[in-house]
């Protein structure tokens, strides 16, 4: 795929976790250009429905079912992906996939669900989208897709992020300072 942007989907395939928004963005990104190719990685009850939905859209050729990892970010699948996609339906507490994404400096797109839109930060480190809009996601993806500039930016700024909100000494430190306990040297 090196022509190509790399569209990841880390999630199980369930109707909560709109991976038929993302196959449905790609038909209609498509008609746009060929110059991407979309990831999906995980499991469930509805794979052999989205894999039939991409073939009856004529975009089976655009997307690889991976199936489950135990670990995506171990295994290099946010590495090898330009733009990652989390378009959960229903209200996510924590969304350890565009974490571990922005980790890995990719931008990401997101749904205004639960936790998410407190994860990514709309026009800086990626795009928030309402559940379920198709023509939305197609135009961020598009977006990003034809500025590799702001693909860099937006990850890097996601990196940023992650590097503050979630290090591990940092936030232990803190921690041990609300609850008055001294450090100790080894």
């Amino acid at each position: 795929f090196d022509d190509h942007v790399v569209i990841l989907q880390v999630s199980w395939l369930i109707p909560q976790k709109g991976v038929d928004d993302l196959i449905r963005a790609a038909q209609l990104l498509r008609k746009e250009t060929d110059r991407f190719h979309v990831l999906i990685a995980g499991d469930g009850p509805q794979r052999h429905e989205y894999e039939t939905l991409a073939a009856e859209l004529g975009i089976a050729d655009r997307l690889t079912f991976l199936g489950n990892f135990s670990d995506p970010l171990g295994a290099g699948l946010f590495a090898a992906s330009d733009i990652v996609c989390q378009l959960s339906h229903w209200e996510e507490a924590f969304g350890l996939t565009i974490a571990e994404a922005m980790a890995s400096g990719k931008p990401v797109i997101g749904t205004r669900v639960g936790a998410i839109p407190e994860l990514i930060a709309d026009g800086r480190t990626g795009f928030v989208i309402e559940r379920g809009d198709v023509p939305a996601l197609t135009e961020k993806i598009s977006f990003l897709i034809n500025d590799e500039r702001l693909q860099e930016l937006y990850g890097a700024r996601g990196k940023q992020v992650c590097c503050d909100k979630f290090n591990l000494t940092t936030n232990v430190g803190a921690l041990m300072n609300v609850y008055d306990i001294p450090a100790h040297d080894p």
